[in-house]
């Protein structure tokens, strides 16, 4: 959804009062992704056939609900291009995915990037979400991925540090800081001391999208939520500065990187990644 639409939106919601805002707001952004998947240039429901990758690509109303897009080509591309970066900046900070390790997509919509794992590593895959028609999709179609349908809230169905590397792209950028600190204390739970978290945030690149008392409240240092009445869809997306996360948000974890993507503009553009991206390690 672009920026204007999504800020034309906002005001008109707030006018809503706020028991009935949920339901509107649920309702606008089903409608816009039904209108995606009908506008003129996108392919038809059941003529998807194979990616480039010779895996199955998911249906439009799926693409749609996880990039925002029904663009085939939009979405192998960025999930191609995440993976690699993902895959690297967990190798440059010395971490590995030897035989016998265990991954977790978490927030693995239709696997955009879980996909792309599927050669190249011999560790063990597995993918949650709590979209059920998501997860029964990849269940269906990507046979090396362990998926698992997850809830709105913890606990995860893994027992304690069950993964050496979980990532999570997207997915903090759609929810408050409640629910937000609640899945970073469940994500530390899964994860075996010593293993490896990396997670984006919507930061530094997206400033503009900011209203003035938006940008005071950033600037200080806390996270600024639109749309937190549709927590977990992408309507609702939370805006973290890089002090909060350093300082607040992994707390229980050690920082490995921090990669803010104004400051590596070749490198974002490549992965085709706006978010910041960091990298934490559960300690020992």
């Amino acid at each position: 959804m672009s920026h204007r639409i999504r800020r034309l939106i906002r005001y008109g919601l707030l006018r809503i009062p706020a028991p009935a805002r949920k339901r509107v707001e649920i309702g606008l952004l089903r409608s816009y992704e039904a209108f995606l998947r009908v506008r003129p240039g996108a392919r038809p429901q059941g003529h998807e056939g194979p990616g480039a990758d010779g895996l199955p690509l998911p249906p439009a109303k799926l693409r749609v609900l996880v990039s925002g897009t029904p663009d085939p080509t939009f979405f192998l591309e960025t999930g191609r291009r995440q993976a690699t970066f993902v895959r690297g900046m967990l190798e440059r900070n010395g971490g590995s995915l030897d035989p016998g390790s265990a991954v977790l997509d978490f927030g693995c919509g239709c696997g955009r990037l879980a996909r792309w794992w599927a050669e190249g590593t011999r560790a063990s895959l597995y993918g949650c979400d709590p979209n059920r028609e998501l997860v029964a999709w990849c269940r269906a179609s990507l046979p090396f991925m362990n998926a698992a349908v997850s809830e709105d809230r913890p606990p995860l169905p893994y027992p304690d540090a069950t993964f050496d590397f979980v990532y999570a792209l997207s997915i903090f950028t759609h929810l408050p800081p409640e629910p937000e600190g609640a899945w970073m204390a469940e994500l530390a739970r899964v994860i075996r001391p010593g293993g490896h978290l990396l997670f984006t945030t919507a930061g530094e690149a997206y400033r503009d999208r900011l209203s003035g008392p938006e940008r005071r409240e950033y600037e200080r240092g806390r996270p600024v939520v639109q749309f937190n009445t549709a927590a977990g869809t992408n309507l609702c997306i939370a805006y973290h500065p890089p002090e909060y996360v350093r300082g607040r948000m992994i707390e229980g974890f050690e920082l490995r990187e921090a990669f803010l993507a104004p400051e590596h503009p070749a490198e974002a553009d490549e992965a085709r990644l706006l978010q910041d991206s960091y990298l934490v390690r559960r300690r020992p």
